[in-house]
Parts: structure tokens; sequence; C-alpha cells
């Protein structure tokens, strides 16, 4: 065999060895471990990857905070959600407080039926926010209950535009007088109202509403 081709054979060889060199092994594995104690879960998953090996831990708390850690080090921090407020004995429906913050006024009345008035409105001035309740006159049904946006119609008179619906309750500013105004309603019917103040027509407003919840008032609305 002459020497080029002893050179040759042996070239290729080096080749050979030179790829065999460059082949890597490589191995990994994976395990999870959940468990959870007085309603706190936690979960480990430690991964092992050439060798190297890595614990990441989640723990959840009963109301909801996670934290999550790699290799002991914390990596993300979840806070709980808030709890819920319970509701206020005395404001169960929670519009007491509310209407405090959103209206100013309010005025009273009973028609020639005995059927009682109550009108509730943000700013005296440009009513812009109102509700107006419509009892008969043993309290014991609530006919009319409409709260929203005060608009006016093609003719420039006032209408409530119920927030919970297609209704609205148009009416109409006949007079004012020292002790509250006169509305008129699309039935004809005129109304004298008297202005009360701002806890006493929200007290008696949400007293018929908390009764309608409660099933001692009856709704037609």
């Amino acid at each position: 065999m002459n020497k080029k081709i002893i050179a040759l054979l042996l070239g290729a060889c080096l080749i050979f060895a030179l790829a065999g060199c460059s082949v890597s092994h490589s191995s990994s594995s994976s395990s999870t471990v959940s468990s959870t104690v007085n309603g706190e879960t936690t979960t480990t998953t430690t991964t092992t990857e050439n060798g190297e090996t890595h614990t990441e831990t989640t723990t959840t708390t009963a109301d909801g905070a996670t934290t999550t850690t790699v290799d002991g080090q914390v990596v993300e921090n979840t806070e709980a959600a808030p709890a819920a407020e319970a509701a206020d004995p005395s404001d169960p429906t929670g519009l007491r407080a509310k209407w405090h913050e959103i209206f100013t006024g309010g005025a009273e009345g009973t028609n020639d039926d005995g059927e009682h008035f109550y009108f509730i409105y943000d700013n005296p001035d440009s009513i812009s926010l109102a509700g107006m309740m419509i009892t008969t006159s043993d309290g014991k049904t609530l006919s009319v209950y409409d709260y929203g946006n005060v608009l006016k119609d093609e003719d420039g008179k006032p209408y409530i535009e119920d927030v919970e619906g297609e209704n609205t309750l148009p009416f109409d500013l006949v007079e004012t007088n020292e002790d509250g105004f006169v509305f008129s309603f699309k039935n004809g019917v005129q109304t004298q109202f008297n202005f009360v103040d701002l806890d006493t027509i929200i007290d008696d407003m949400i007293t018929i509403w908390e009764g309608v919840q409660n099933g001692s008032i009856a709704y037609e609305g």
C-alpha cells in the first residue's frame, strides 16, 4: 500500500474520530408532588437535566394568595382577592349609603286617590338623575318605581329613563309653591309634592324597596 493511500485512510479515521467527539448525551426527568394542609396547597416540581436539578414550588393559601419560588428564590407573589364586605344589617341593599352620595333632596305627596308619591333628585337647579316611587294608599303595593337619568322629549317635557329596562316615566312641572311643587302625569293626574329632608326621602323610599326584597310589599313594576 503506497503512502498516499495510507494518508487518505488516516485522514478518514481522524474525521470519524472528531465526529464521534462532537456527539453529546443528555438526559432529563421531572416529577411533581402536590399536597394540601389546612386549606393551603403546595405543588412542587423537581426537574433534573444534564445533572442539574431545579425545584419550583407554588403555594396557594385558602384565600387565594399564591407564592412561587424557583430553587428557593421567590419569583412571583399574587395577593388574595379582597374579601366581599358583609352586608350592613341596617342597609341590606346598600342603597342608603349610595343614595346619600348622589342625591341632595326629595319630596313626597298624596293624590286624591290616596296613592303615595316619592321623588328624589340630585340637583334641584338642574335635575339630571332622579327616582320616583308610587305606592297604593295602603302602602302594600309598589306600583311604580323608576330610577335613572332625567331626559327631555321632543316637546321639552322631562321624563325618567329607567336604568333597568325600557320603561320611562314622563312628568311635567305644573307649578311651584312655598311647600314644594305640583307634578302632572300622562294620565292627567296632578299631585302636590312637599319638600322633605334627604334622610327622610331616602329612608322612606329604601324602606319600601327593602319591603319588596323581603316580600312584605308587592311590586307591579
